[in-house]
């Protein structure tokens, strides 16, 4: 009985965390519209490029995402043809969020410094949210990994979406595990 008391108290934390950190607007905003389009055009794809969103949106509701804490593996193999002598990264996991409940990510890439890591955010309802990372970085003052995802695409309600996610954390390096947490905004 107790544990299915914590299962209820559990999920309501989560539907409150869910719906208190909603942050809904409606914009017609074409000029973030255009400078995510360009940083899409202008990325040096080595294969297929994500797809592109629809434009011909006359309203865009735009979402502040919050990721709490999340964590998974991230696995190197040096026999993935089309990446050598670099290898090919896969980087998956699971975590929380507000819009999206229980999530999973799955992001893949040749680790070349060239090619995109490519990334797919499933929701609680299988919804996905397509992303690449558009920067990574080692801050030397805190020793914490800064990461930029710019979200491009996705299915279901988040067809045609276009946004930034920023994520900063740590990776483990003997251990092969990330751990990240921050918020985005998603426009869709």
């Amino acid at each position: 009985m107790k544990t299915k008391l914590s299962i209820v108290a559990f999920l309501s934390l989560i539907a409150l965390l869910i719906v208190c950190c909603s942050n809904d607007e409606t914009s017609n905003n074409d000029l973030q519209e255009e400078k995510v389009q360009t940083t899409v055009e202008n990325y040096d794809f080595k294969g297929q490029p994500p797809l592109l969103w629809k434009k011909n949106k006359s309203e865009v509701t735009s979402k502040t995402i919050k990721f709490f804490e999340a964590e998974g593996p991230f696995i190197f193999d040096y026999m993935v043809d089309g990446c050598s002598p670099a290898p090919y990264l896969t980087v998956s996991g699971s975590g929380i969020a507000s819009h999206l409940g229980l999530y999973s990510i799955i992001n893949q890439g040749c680790y070349d410094s060239m090619s995109p890591i490519l990334g797919t955010i499933t929701a609680a309802n299988g919804d996905e949210i397509n992303t690449f990372i558009a920067s990574a970085y080692l801050d030397e003052n805190t020793g914490l990994w800064n990461y930029h995802y710019v979200i491009y695409n996705g299915t279901g309600n988040f067809e045609g979406a276009y946004g930034d996610i920023y994520m900063v954390g740590t990776l483990d390096f003997e251990n092969f595990i990330w751990n990240l947490k921050g918020e985005g905004t998603i426009n869709y």
